[in-house]
């Protein structure tokens, strides 16, 4: 597998946390590596 350039994988704060829990993660930026490495199984993600 060819290393991952990890600055070409936009950061996102994007959360699927309800509203209650919503303020706990709001300063958390990640990178979705599951989708630049074609990943369909399960996902992958790196905190930043």
């Amino acid at each position: 597998m060819p290393r991952i350039n990890l600055d070409t994988i936009a950061q996102t704060n994007a959360t699927g946390y309800p509203a209650a829990y919503a303020d706990i993660v709001a300063g958390r930026w990640v990178r979705r590596l599951g989708s630049a490495t074609d990943l369909t199984d399960f996902g992958v993600s790196m905190s930043c």
